[in-house]
């Protein structure tokens, strides 16, 4: 009888602990993050005359250019060598094929000008070879200069003649960014009196 007690007694704790409801944890909310000035909007535009014109000549080199779009330059050479193997003269014919791929948005910086307004843009570092932009009949973009050479679109690229591949109908412009902030300007002064003379 002890013994049945005993059972009823742990059967009866037990069933309390687990009706009782559990505690409620509280929310933690999330800390706050510091206020932080919202970052510049930058926008890319096509490079126009009229941009050209309002910058001064030491402005022009501090101007972060970007292409429009991707352009592809190859260059094939035949050549041509002799060796000789086994006492025979072997001719050696093949192909040297050289490419250079400049992907749109590539960043690229001023190096000259000349008379006419073409600008001279180099879109690789430690390298002087440059690419020429004239501007285009409405004067609003510099576009890249095109050869044409028995129907091939040629690009001269480190005064080296390259057959170009355009990655869409528009030919390639040069880009500048524009950067708006926008800052409410507060002018406040305190006055401080004026004393009779």
């Amino acid at each position: 009888m002890k013994k049945l007690g005993f059972i009823f007694i742990i059967i009866s704790v037990f069933l309390a602990c687990k009706s009782s409801p559990e505690p409620e944890q509280e929310e933690v909310p999330p800390p706050s993050s510091p206020s932080e000035l919202p970052p510049p909007s930058q926008e890319l535009i096509p490079f126009s005359v009229s941009m050209r014109e309002e910058l001064k000549p030491d402005q022009l080199g501090k101007v972060q250019f970007y292409l429009s779009g991707s352009i592809t330059l190859t260059k094939q050479e035949n050549q041509e060598n002799i060796d000789v193997e086994s006492g025979k003269i072997i001719a050696l014919n093949g192909q040297n094929l050289q490419e250079v791929y400049i992907p749109s948005q590539t960043e690229g910086v001023y190096m000259s000008d000349d008379e006419h307004g073409i600008l001279n843009i180099s879109f690789e570092a430690g390298n002087d070879a440059v690419i020429c932009f004239a501007p285009n009949k409405n004067k609003d973009r510099y576009v890249l200069m095109l050869k044409d050479r028995d129907g091939q679109l040629v690009v001269n690229y480190g005064s080296i003649d390259y057959e170009v591949s355009l990655s869409g109908a528009e030919i390639p412009y040069l880009l500048v960014g524009t950067e708006q902030i926008k800052r409410d300007a507060i002018d406040s002064k305190t006055l401080t009196g004026r004393k009779v003379e």
